[in-house]
């Protein structure tokens, strides 16, 4: 799972185990995700919907998480706080 989200709004929040990858970097250079299958996550979806078009583009395979981190926390899913180290 990719967050394309920035930073700090990763930092404060997240699903376990996604990577950040803000959604200027993936648009810069969505090519590092081909030949792999994604999920991308934003806050709401509105971000994770560019992301998805420009790596699909480029020839991965991804899929926009519909309601974003705010719809995962609402329903009640754990969430990792901070930096991958």
């Amino acid at each position: 799972m990719v967050d394309v989200r920035f930073q700090e709004e990763y930092a404060s929040g997240h699903v376990p185990g996604a990577m950040n990858v803000p959604l200027e970097d993936v648009l810069a250079s969505p090519q590092q995700f081909v030949g792999e299958e994604w999920l991308v996550i934003c806050r709401s979806g509105g971000r994770s919907l560019k992301a998805e078009e420009a790596m699909n583009v480029a020839g991965a395979r991804a899929v926009s998480v519909s309601g974003g981190t705010s719809e995962w926390i609402d329903v009640g899913h754990e969430i990792e706080r901070g930096v991958a180290q």
